[in-house]
């Protein structure tokens, strides 16, 4: 799976490329968890370009979270495409996640 790894202002960022489906959750999941359990306490999941993400995924970022709370970290989504927010808004995830529309205004509500 491609994905971009970097660490700025304090927060970890990952940035998946392309799909994020059945065929790379497993890896998808695992670099997730380690970032959440390895980082600051703070990760940004920025979905700039991600064009689509499945069922499973949906699965893995859940898992995360929980995660991210039972260690008093915060796990944030970013920049989303309309079918990325409409899949997360169909099984309510909306709620569950920080959602931001843009890198730079996640990063900003992390870093305070």
């Amino acid at each position: 799976m491609q994905m971009l790894e970097r660490k700025e202002r304090g927060v970890v960022v990952l940035q998946p490329l392309h799909r994020i489906d059945a065929s790379v959750c497993p890896e998808f999941s695992c670099r997730l968890s380690k970032a959440v359990h390895e980082g600051s306490g703070k990760v940004l999941l920025d979905l700039s370009q991600a064009v689509f993400i499945s069922s499973s995924t949906l699965s893995v970022l859940m898992a995360a979270q929980k995660q991210s709370l039972a260690e008093g970290g915060v796990l944030a989504l970013c920049a989303p495409n309309q079918a990325v927010k409409d899949m997360l808004s169909v099984v309510h995830l909306d709620k569950c996640f920080s959602i931001y529309d843009n890198y730079r205004e996640a990063l900003e509500a992390l870093h305070d």
